[in-house]
C-alpha cells in the first residue's frame, strides 16, 4: 500500500530513481490508493544534482505491491511500487517508459487525453 512516506520507483528516464511520497490529493483517501492516482513526491536523487533535489514534482502511480480487484473479477499485483513523474501541467517529463503499464489509466476519456502521451510510449498495457 502506498502512503505518506513510501519510496516508490521510477519506470521512466527523467533522471530521478527513487521517490516518496509527501503529499495525497484530495480525491483520494489515505488509504484506498488505486492505480492512476496522481500524488505529490520528492525525489531521492542518487548523483546529487542540485537543479532536480528541492523541488517537488508530481507522480502518476502505475503500478502497486497491494493486490487490486478490477470489475471483471480479476486480481492483479505487481513485484513493486512504480510510478512516472509528471510536471506542475500534468505533462509526462520522460520519453521513454520501462516496464508494463496497467489498464486503469485509460479509464475515462478525460484521463485518456491527459495521459496520450504515457500510452503511446508504453509497450504494453497489462
Amino acid at each position: 500500500m502506498v502512503g505518506k512516506e513510501t519510496v516508490l520507483v521510477c519506470s521512466d528516464n527523467s533522471g530521478i530513481v527513487y521517490a516518496r511520497c509527501i503529499n495525497v490529493s484530495s480525491t483520494v483517501n489515505l488509504h484506498d490508493f488505486v492505480l492512476s492516482s496522481v500524488i505529490t513526491v520528492m525525489p531521492k536523487i542518487l548523483d546529487f544534482s542540485k537543479p532536480l533535489r528541492k523541488k517537488k514534482f508530481l507522480g502518476l502511480i502505475i503500478s502497486l505491491k497491494k493486490i487490486t480487484r478490477r470489475p471483471q473479477g480479476i486480481w492483479i499485483r505487481f513485484e513493486s511500487n512504480r510510478l512516472l513523474l509528471l510536471n506542475d501541467s500534468f505533462k509526462f517529463m520522460g520519453t521513454r517508459v520501462y516496464g508494463p503499464v496497467c489498464r486503469e489509466i485509460k479509464k475515462s476519456k478525460k484521463e485518456k487525453a491527459l495521459y496520450k502521451k504515457i500510452i503511446s510510449y508504453s509497450k504494453i498495457a497489462i
